[in-house]
């Protein structure tokens, strides 16, 4: 019973009423959008986040804009959905969607205080509404209409992903300044399948013996604890290394398509290196990417190469 009694509250089942976690605006959607919007709204109640609009909006557009503005002034992340339809249109001089109008006061806030936003499009998304088809066009390519987003282009699941991202960096407090001369070396986040932690080993020490961090990835604790703590992993590491060994070819086809949505984990901090460290067991797959000479490939399957270990420590800099 504890448990549905937090979830009615719009708590988590391990958060209490005096734990702190951001407020979320989840902009107003198109009609297209509504049922991505609701899914999203009841996943982020149920880890205990504050949503707004807690209440309907006035439907003129200067009652809108200053109500929504209001609002935005109590967000820490600010969530747009961005369908083909254009969205509903107050009644006002300048005759643009809500939509539309939220983006504009949602970078206004971003440009004043810092708000982070998330922009989700659709992949291959295009639309007949002309105004609609403009917006989309400048959110992919101008600046200040995704001024403090990261915009994520897929599926509902990668704009889910990106958001509990943000939301976990917002939680996490700066970390201190390394002191020069103390700390640890740049982080190498080694991807791989749980059956693969014993044989990460010697690659593990190679690493750390050039003076470099290795994280691999979290395999154990319940799956919200699980998701967070990989997802941070992807958004510190200075590179990547997935450990293709145990896994299967779809395996690492997942890995690879996670791997595509790293800038909703990363905002504008650049992946520094990216390898494929091939491992045994030999497979037609591995085989395949070595004939057709893929670019950033360790060849392991022999046993640890430091020569084509040392690329990586190399472009991470000196030991």
């Amino acid at each position: 019973m504890k448990q549905l009694e937090d979830v009615t509250r719009g708590e988590s089942p391990d958060t209490g009423p005096h734990a702190s976690k951001p407020t979320v605006y989840l902009a107003e959607t198109s009609w297209d959008q509504r049922q991505s919007r609701e899914a999203l709204e009841t996943e982020l109640r149920l880890h205990g986040y504050a949503i707004l609009p807690d209440a309907e909006l006035p439907r003129d557009e200067a009652g809108y804009v200053a109500e929504v503005t209001r609002l935005l002034t109590r967000a820490e992340l600010s969530v747009h959905l961005v369908g083909a339809g254009y969205g509903a249109v107050p009644d006002g001089p300048a005759q643009r969607s809500v939509v539309v109008l939220q983006n504009e006061l949602a970078v206004a806030r971003s440009q004043a205080s810092g708000l982070r936003r998330v922009i989700w499009l659709p992949a291959g998304i295009t639309t007949s509404h002309g105004d609609q088809q403009t917006f989309i066009d400048a959110l992919q390519h101008d600046a200040v209409a995704q001024a403090g987003a990261d915009l994520i282009v897929g599926d509902i699941e990668a704009v889910k992903a990106a958001v509990h991202a943000a939301l976990a960096r917002l939680r996490m407090p700066e970390p201190p300044p390394a002191r020069e001369g103390a700390g640890v070396g740049p982080l190498v986040y080694l991807i791989c399948d749980e059956r693969d932690r014993p044989a990460t080993v010697p690659l593990r020490k190679y690493l750390k013996s050039r003076g470099l961090d290795v994280q691999i990835p979290i395999f154990e604790g319940d799956a919200a604890t699980v998701r967070r703590g990989n997802q941070d992993l992807l958004a510190r590491c200075d590179a990547v290394v997935v450990f293709y060994g145990a896994g299967d070819e779809s395996w690492k086809r997942a890995v690879d398509s996670d791997l595509r949505k790293m800038k909703g984990y990363r905002g504008d901090r650049p992946l520094r290196a990216s390898y494929t460290y091939l491992a045994e067991p030999a497979t037609g797959a591995k085989t395949d990417l070595l004939e057709m000479e893929e670019p950033n490939l360790m060849n392991g399957l022999a046993g640890l190469s430091e020569p084509a270990v040392e690329r990586l420590v190399k472009t991470l800099g000196p030991a």
